[in-house]
This record gives structure tokens, C-alpha cells and sequence, in this order.
């Protein structure tokens, strides 16, 4: 249930994400993400393929940028029960899917950045420590080529839409004050 009310709230990831893929296989999103980017080919198979991972993510939603509209981002969430503890077979799981994302050709890693992020209620300690590194950002686990892997908790995510509520709220009764002076 939890994956049907994110779907119909996608704002609580960030107000500028569409979705472009919902529980679907790897080979789906491939077709998704050269459907977004305005390409029709899906050239051969190349030798390590995104068929070897079997799991289907539960969301894909990308935005172009606003800035530089030929560089899209793409966020890949697993989804995990609020019963389940974050441990190593769930980090284990998305490191599959973006590696198998990075070691395809056909995902465009040079125009696009990728962030796959595992969504959960909380961690255990190896995923702690794993999501606390000195030189990357506080949850990320991975980052390289283009491809990035967060592990969060839905308190992060409320806390971090809470404040872009807050910031929006700010602003509008500043402007709207600042007309009736």
C-alpha cells in the first residue's frame, strides 16, 4: 500500500520528479529512459546486461534540468516494508541495479546522473556506518560515473519535504506581505 500512496505523492521525493517507470523490470526502465531522452533504439545486447538482475525497482522518476536541458536525472527508489530493518541483502539489491545500470551502454550515464535510493523505516548498524562516509554526502553509499546510491529513511525524506513546505510557505507570505505594504 505504501507503493500506491507514493505513486499519487511523488512530491514528497522533490516537486520537480515525473515518473517514468512503476514496478518494473530493469529491461522496462532501459525502454523508459531512451523513451524520456527522445530515442528509439535499443541497440544490441552488450556482453554484461541488465537482464542478469533479475529484481524489479519499485519507482523511476526523472527530471530535465533547468539550466542545461540536455543533462536529465533519473531517481531509482526500493521501496522496503516499515516492519523490515536496512541491512546488507537490501544495500546488496540497488548496488545490483546500478551497477547493472552503469555497465550497460545503452543507459546514458554521460548525460544523464542516476541516483538510486533504498527507502526503508530504519538501518542496522553495517548500513549506519556504510551510509556515513568522510568523503561522501551523509546516506550515500556509492558514487561513481554518474551514478550515485543514497540509503534513506522515511524520516529523512518527510523532515527534507517538510522544510521545502516550510521555505515555499516563507516565501509566498513574504511576497504576499510585501504587496500589501
Amino acid at each position: 500500500q505504501l507503493h500506491r500512496l507514493l505513486v499519487n505523492e511523488l512530491w514528497l521525493l522533490g516537486e520537480e520528479y515525473a515518473l517514468g517507470a512503476d514496478d518494473d523490470s530493469l529491461k522496462d526502465l532501459l525502454r523508459s529512459h531512451i523513451r524520456i531522452l527522445g530515442r528509439s533504439d535499443l541497440t544490441a545486447e552488450p556482453g554484461v546486461t541488465i537482464d542478469d538482475v533479475k529484481s524489479i525497482p519499485d519507482l523511476m522518476l526523472y527530471r530535465r534540468r533547468k539550466v542545461d536541458r540536455d543533462r536529465f536525472e533519473h531517481l531509482v527508489v526500493e521501496l522496503k516494508r516499515p516492519s523490515l530493518v536496512l541491512g546488507q541483502d537490501e544495500t546488496a539489491q540497488v548496488r545490483k541495479y546500478a551497477f547493472a545500470v552503469a555497465q550497460d551502454e545503452r543507459f546514458d550515464t554521460k548525460r544523464c546522473s542516476w541516483e538510486f535510493v533504498l527507502l526503508g523505516n530504519s538501518c542496522d548498524r553495517f548500513v549506519e556506518l556504510e551510509s556515513s562516509s568522510d568523503h561522501l554526502p551523509e546516506g550515500c553509499i556509492s558514487a561513481r560515473g554518474g551514478v550515485r546510491i543514497w540509503v534513506r529513511t522515511w524520516a529523512d525524506v518527510l523532515n527534507d519535504a517538510r522544510a521545502r513546505y516550510e521555505f515555499f510557505r516563507e516565501r509566498l507570505n513574504l511576497e504576499a506581505s510585501q504587496e500589501h505594504g
